[in-house]
């Protein structure tokens, strides 16, 4: 699933393709897709008028158009989007397509229909609207993340994962931001130490700022990162135990039960990536 790395390569994507790019017709082809504006409305309120520029927050991706609207998008499990020439064939599962007076298209698919599209009066008023947290990269400082985390008692990774905490980590980069803190995804957050708190902070810009850099691709992190093994058969990459498996908020978590044990904590120091006894 899209989670905030991959929605900033889409937002980088549409930044360097689509700006400053009049809209002549819009297509909807899916109105399942559509968050809270109807077809009419939707083509309406884009049709003869172009993307200025991008924003992100979290999982979700903001085009901001000229009338100063914003064409918001969220990726759901499957979503993606793909420019390309009007002679080209156009991409399979295109649930919505923009096509711009100079010839070329922008087109939003989606396998399975979970992606959406909104529109919004501004970026902060879709925010506000769907009550996201700071955003886990770029809105986050350490005083603000700790007084959040004082808030919640819930299992850790369910609290990491929560948009309205904060916005943009998933299921698989929790996992990974968790086992490089040493903290088992079952801990609960009124359990986690102020060191552990640190640790959290820091994985979290480090495993994210990571990930964006190396565009969302797995198979470019470094062989240390829990995302290079993690599923059914996986091995900790730092001492070769077996990973284990639970479930947390109905979703699958991995993490290494001797380095992430539930009654004592293990981390790993960043330099070398070698855990601390």
């Amino acid at each position: 699933m899209p989670e905030l790395p991959e929605a900033e390569s889409f937002r980088r994507y549409l930044d360097s393709n689509s700006i400053k790019r009049r809209i002549e017709a819009v297509e909807v082809h899916d109105e399942r897709v559509l968050g809270n504006a109807s077809k009419e409305k939707m083509i309406y309120a884009l049709k003869g008028h172009q993307i200025d520029h991008t924003v992100r927050h979290g999982k979700y991706v903001g085009a901001e158009l000229d009338s100063s609207q914003v064409l918001v998008l969220h990726f759901g499990m499957t979503g993606s989007v793909k420019f390309f020439n009007k002679n080209d064939t156009p991409p399979r599962f295109a649930t919505m397509q923009l096509n711009f007076e100079d010839g070329h298209c922008l087109a939003f698919t989606c396998i399975r229909i979970l992606c959406r599209v909104f529109l919004s009066e501004s970026m902060k008023e879709f925010i506000e609207w769907k009550k996201l947290g700071p955003d886990a990269l770029d809105g986050l400082s350490m005083d603000l993340f700790k007084e959040l985390i004082s808030r919640r008692t819930g299992r850790i990774k369910a609290v990491l994962m929560d948009q309205h905490f904060l916005a943009g980590i998933g299921n698989i980069y929790a996992d990974e931001i968790l086992f490089r803190s040493g903290i088992h995804p079952m801990r609960t957050a009124d359990s986690i130490s102020e060191g552990e708190i640190a640790s959290l902070f820091n994985n979290i810009g480090d495993v994210l700022g990571k990930a964006v850099d190396e565009g969302a691709d797995w198979e470019r992190f470094p062989d240390d990162y829990l995302l290079t093994v993690r599923g059914p058969m996986g091995r900790c990459p730092s001492c070769g135990t077996r990973l284990e498996m639970v479930r947390v908020s109905g979703r699958s978590s991995y993490y290494c039960p001797y380095h992430q044990f539930l009654g004592r904590v293990h981390s790993i120091d960043p330099p070398s990536h070698r855990m601390i006894f």
